[in-house]
């Protein structure tokens, strides 16, 4: 029993340490890049990095002329196939997804040159590409860091947000909750996306009695049996040290994000334009004819 305490301490000092380190080595809303997924590189101008240009110009435009929080395209044949997709937080509206998409793009060019596999997370979005079929899988890896951190002081000049129904939970069972609605909720119900949930919890333990902000998403293309499974792994990595600090784990699969320190997402009832629907009917622009094959969800 004392080994396995000192264990966990340790592991919630390295946890701190990670967020000493993110407080002041770099902004909070910072990508999160993952390029060495494998050791396959393409060759500058071949085949492959010509479809996965088409591939990452595709993912943009259709960000940039559509209202889609998720799509994802394949072009190219055999060994020079390309597979990509992004996913918008289900909270965003269409020009914060098209601006994220639009910059995650960027970053993917410029920081994993010559690379068959990558992924970027950033605040509001995932863009990655692949050189297998990466649809309708549940991934787990790679992930970014586990991250707890301090975000800035909340905003003096917006209003607070009304108070969350009087329910006492502490923070595992929040998370418990919202990975059942996310996976298993009846989202016909809300104007969210499908897999995308949003909470304000009260939350009690100990001498404090704080407001929760939780969200949780999978990427639309999975089934809610694996949708549950991945954001229990999602839980499974900051297990050891869960507690109300900001918190936030990225997996190609589902995000999972949690704090006490202000409301980082726009619910319903804020006044903001409707998010980016998951289930849209735009096809992309001419200029970017559906050679091999795309689904926009």
């Amino acid at each position: 029993m004392a080994h396995s305490l000192l264990v966990s301490s340790r592991l919630c000092n390295i946890l701190l340490l990670i967020s000493l380190f993110l407080l002041f080595g770099k902004p909070a809303n910072s990508q999160r890049l993952n390029c060495s997924i494998t050791q396959d590189e393409y060759i500058t101008n071949g085949p492959f990095h010509q479809n996965l240009k088409f591939v990452l110009r595709n993912l943009t435009v259709v960000a940039n002329t559509t209202n889609s929080g998720f799509y994802n395209f394949t072009f190219g044949f055999e060994e020079d196939a390309v597979f990509g997709l992004y996913l918008c937080r289900g909270d965003l509206t269409p020009d914060r997804c098209s601006f994220c998409i639009t910059r995650a793009g960027e970053d993917i060019n410029q920081e994993c040159p010559n690379k068959k596999e990558a992924i970027v997370w950033h605040e509001g979005c995932i863009l990655r590409y692949a050189n297998r079929n990466i649809f309708s899988k549940e991934e787990e890896e790679p992930s970014a860091d586990i991250l707890v951190y301090f975000s800035p002081a909340p905003n003096p000049n917006r209003p607070p947000p009304p108070p969350p129904p009087a329910r006492p939970f502490n923070v595992s069972n929040v998370l418990f909750e919202l990975t059942n609605e996310t996976a298993f909720g009846d989202h016909s119900l809300k104007s969210a996306p499908p897999f995308f949930t949003t909470r304000e919890d009260n939350v009690t333990g100990g001498s404090f009695d704080q407001v929760l902000y939780s969200l949780a998403q999978c990427t639309p293309d999975i089934s809610p049996f694996l949708c549950y499974k991945c954001l229990q792994q999602a839980i499974n990595r900051v297990s050891c040290c869960i507690s109300t600090a900001p918190t936030q784990v990225y997996l190609p699969s589902c995000l999972l994000q949690y704090s006490s320190r202000e409301k980082f997402f726009e619910s319903s009832n804020d006044n903001n334009p409707s998010s980016p629907p998951l289930l849209n009917s735009h096809r992309p622009p001419s200029g970017l004819p559906p050679e091999s094959g795309e689904n926009i969800i």
